[in-house]
């Protein structure tokens, strides 16, 4: 349902993950940008269920999480897809997983939401134990798993095409080693002297 209605109104969308900072990242640049245009950034959905009732403006129906919230979002749906279209020209939107396997990864994440530009901020153990049993591995094995948590949200960036663009932070080295997959537009940043954007002082 969202892909059909992402599809029909057609918004730029900017996907954010890293295991750090998404939301402080997404809390700026929505300031710096709604002026400007019409933006939808989802601040309270970034899951496999939460960001496309987020995005459908289905959230509001989600209060107690129970059958009776999913049977109303049930009934509404057919009506989104149908009639819909969103009234906003640029998407912001947060996109974590915790496991890397579907729905809870980023590749399912990807299957419905598209996004132009891609921006991948960071790599810290989180949702190690999960990550650890996915790998068969014992969940001391932090440099495994934070190499394989880079592989999975950096698919936010290493599946776009060259029509699009990735945004970096290449003071990672897991998210720099990520470089050579890249086939859109790089942009970099962080304190690395070689930052398209460096950040000097804070």
């Amino acid at each position: 349902a969202t892909q059909i209605v992402l599809k029909r109104s057609n918004p730029l969308i900017v996907g954010v993950t890293g295991s750090v900072g998404k939301s402080s990242f997404i809390y700026l640049l929505d300031s710096l940008v709604k002026d400007r245009f019409k933006v939808k950034t989802t601040f309270t959905g970034n899951s496999e269920s939460g960001l496309p009732l987020e995005i459908l403006g289905l959230r509001k129906f989600l209060r107690s999480n129970s059958a009776l919230d999913w049977l109303k979002i049930t009934i509404t749906l057919p009506f989104i897809i149908f009639f819909s279209k969103l009234d906003f020209n640029v998407l912001i939107g947060e996109l974590s997983i915790a496991s890397l396997k579907p729905p809870k990864n980023m590749s399912y994440l990807l299957e419905f939401i598209k996004p132009s530009v891609g921006v991948f901020l960071s790599v810290a153990p989180t949702h190690t134990q999960q990550i650890a049993r996915d790998l068969n591995i014992n969940v001391n094995s932090t440099e495994q798993i934070l190499k394989n948590i880079a592989m999975e949200k950096g698919k936010i960036v290493t599946l776009l095409d060259s029509s699009a663009y990735a945004v970096i932070n290449i003071d990672s080295h897991y998210i720099r080693n990520l470089i050579p997959q890249i086939q859109a537009k790089l942009v970099t940043l962080g304190k690395n002297i070689n930052a398209d954007y460096r950040l000097l002082s804070y």
